[in-house]
């Protein structure tokens, strides 16, 4: 390879891959090939559910021109936290989650951005059709078998599929999630234990959203939000801890019984976002386990930046403050700057020679990896206190709830009850 014609396989096509391919396509690095071991985008539930993407995460983008194509999306006035029965409690237009620490985003000069509300299936397509239009492919129905870097060989990496294909490229890049294949076989000592205390049921229905807000309610041992993604269809997004309720069998078909169950559970809640629960169709249902990990906090140097891993695979964050999906953009985004400032001071786009390459393609993961774990170091400690927070919480109601309720019961008069209360919390 010469330097502008640097080799990229990518495994995985869901946001951090499909975004890194688009970011580096952006740089023009058009020799990127991305693979995918589903059978399509929509299989496994990808598509279903929607996410807000906070103005950190729309300014990446709108620097990839994605929001010029019709992306359903609904830009947001106001996200913020309300009670069950509605009031708000705490808003915010997010602009402060806007001031990232990635300087080569922010020297884009891109506007901020309100935070946007959008369906999954919407994002992804967006970033496939971007590729397409750059005529790269994504391939489907390809899982990796087998990897084989050969440091006498100039680090040339050849993929094995499942299916028999073979690729070869100078860059591979794990973007295949929390059970990553790239970071199992090759950096074992970097993987640590798993949470499994919760899991997500989300989706996207025909159910007219009255307001341009999304406000979160939190109940017993769960959270909900629901708002409009567009064009009449509203999304919701939940987070339950397994104590609850148990999720269902991944090998059998959800049903009625589930979603009543499943309503019952976020309750209390906001009308409006338990009725868009109860008017999505199961098919557009997704439940998984909300598994998260420690995040990588090492850089991938060992292997000369030859394998780089974005997104879950390198920082599988809990569900919180809507930045995992921003920060995996911000992470694809910023490795691209790092491999075109490694070409930079590598010799120029048509330098050929081997060293120029290793150069090139080292200073980039040391561009990349400085920003990620400081972002990641800054962002991981308030994800995990929100996490606990959400439990403690949680505990926390269901205790004042009960203790009204007993109040209730034993006198009508409101003096006594607020002694009651009073030496409770005393």
């Amino acid at each position: 390879s010469t330097l502008g014609q640097i080799r990229f396989g990518v495994i995985g096509a869901g946001p951090a891959g499909l975004g890194v391919a688009n970011a580096l396509v952006r740089r023009g690095l058009p020799n990127v090939a991305v693979f995918d071991k589903l059978s399509s985008m929509d299989s496994g539930g990808r598509t279903r559910g929607a996410a807000v993407l906070p103005a950190n995460g729309v300014r990446v983008l709108d620097m990839w021109g994605i929001r010029s194509t019709p992306l359903i999306h609904s830009e947001l006035t106001q996200v913020g936290t309300q009670t069950p029965s509605g009031r708000v409690i705490l808003s915010t237009d997010q602009k402060s989650l806007s001031r990232d620490e990635i300087r080569g985003i922010r020297q884009g000069k891109i506007p901020d951005s309100p935070p946007i509300a959008l369906g999954w299936g919407s994002l992804l397509s967006a970033l496939e059709n971007k590729l397409s239009d750059s005529k790269v492919s994504v391939h489907y129905n390809h899982k990796i078998a087998k990897v084989e870097i050969d440091p006498e060989e100039g680090w040339e990496i050849t993929l094995t599929f499942a299916n028999g294909n073979t690729h070869t490229c100078d860059v591979l890049i794990g973007a295949d999630g929390i059970d990553s294949i790239i970071r199992g076989n090759f950096f074992k000592e970097s993987i640590g234990e798993v949470d499994s205390s919760q899991w997500i049921a989300s989706g996207v229905c025909n159910y007219t959203w009255p307001t341009t807000t999304c406000f979160e309610s939190r109940s017993t041992g769960s959270k909900l939000w629901a708002t409009s993604v567009g064009k009449g269809l509203t999304g919701w997004h939940s987070v339950l801890f397994s104590d609850k309720l148990s999720p269902p069998d991944p090998n059998s078909p959800l049903d009625e019984t589930f979603k009543s169950t499943l309503v019952e559970a976020l309750s209390p809640a906001p009308a409006d976002a338990l009725n868009a629960v109860r008017e999505t169709h199961l098919q557009d249902i997704a439940v998984c386990l909300a598994r998260f990990g420690a995040p990588l906090m090492q850089a991938l140097n060992m292997y000369e930046g030859r394998l780089v891993l974005v997104g879950d695979s390198a920082q599988p964050l809990p569900d919180a403050y809507n930045q995992n999906i921003a920060m995996i953009l911000e992470s694809a985004e910023t490795y691209a700057i790092g491999i075109q400032q490694g070409i930079r001071e590598w010799g120029g786009e048509h330098a050929e020679a081997e060293e120029n390459i290793d150069g090139a393609i080292h200073r980039a993961a040391e561009i990349y990896e400085g920003p990620r774990i400081a972002r990641v170091g800054k962002m991981y400690p308030y994800m995990l206190e929100e996490t606990k927070l959400l439990n403690t919480t949680s505990s926390f109601m269901s205790g004042l709830r009960s203790t009204a309720d007993w109040m209730n019961s034993h006198s009508n008069d409101i003096f006594e009850k607020e002694l009651i209360a009073h030496n409770i919390f005393k």
